[in-house]
């Protein structure tokens, strides 16, 4: 039971829980306590456990946001340096910072995709440059021959020479492309 009583030693009222116990002898003993400093101690507690919550969520958001820009700023190096890569920039690579936490890691293996996609590249750059040169020739050499085969003012014999000449450097282009088939299978 909460009583309101006076003390003697306060001016206004004070809580008191109390409970009546009767006597063996039939007396009625009233033990109570002041209630007031527990309820000054539970809303103490209470408003420090507000501001703790406060507290805390603030703290949260704070570091939610510092995490959010911390890897913002690293998906966006790597989309800087794929776009790069993207335009034709084989050389770019993505900055390693040195931390060892999973975008180095990441990086890390990109640049070493990277690095084998380039030399890849300028294995395909050597071959096609090889493959032009050994195509341009024969091509050249064919186109030649036509053109004096067309000549009205050539012998035919001479003309004849030069179909059967454009005739082997036609096989020979043509033997090169197969070539080029059989290794792209």
């Amino acid at each position: 039971v909460t009583l309101e009583l006076y003390r003697t030693d306060r001016s206004g009222p004070t809580q008191i829980s109390a409970l009546a116990l009767r006597l063996p002898r039939g007396e009625l003993l009233l033990v109570g306590r002041d209630v007031a400093s527990r309820a000054a101690f539970d809303r103490t507690l209470a408003g420090a456990l507000i501001w703790a919550l406060a507290a805390m969520g603030a703290l949260a958001l704070v570091t939610g946001w510092l995490l959010a820009r911390l890897v913002g700023r690293r998906i966006a190096e790597i989309d800087t340096a794929a776009r790069g890569i993207m335009a034709g920039t084989l050389d770019r690579r993505i900055a390693l910072h040195g931390s060892g936490d999973e975008f180095d890691r990441l990086a890390s293996t990109l640049n070493a995709m990277l690095d084998r996609i380039e030399a890849l590249v300028g294995d395909l750059r050597t071959v096609t440059d090889s493959l032009a040169h050994d195509l341009r020739s024969p091509l050249g050499r064919l186109v030649g021959h036509l053109r004096l085969a067309c000549d009205d003012a050539l012998p035919e014999e001479e003309r004849l020479d030069r179909i059967a000449r454009a005739q082997r450097e036609a096989e020979s282009v043509l033997a090169t492309a197969t070539g080029l088939l059989d290794i792209a299978r």
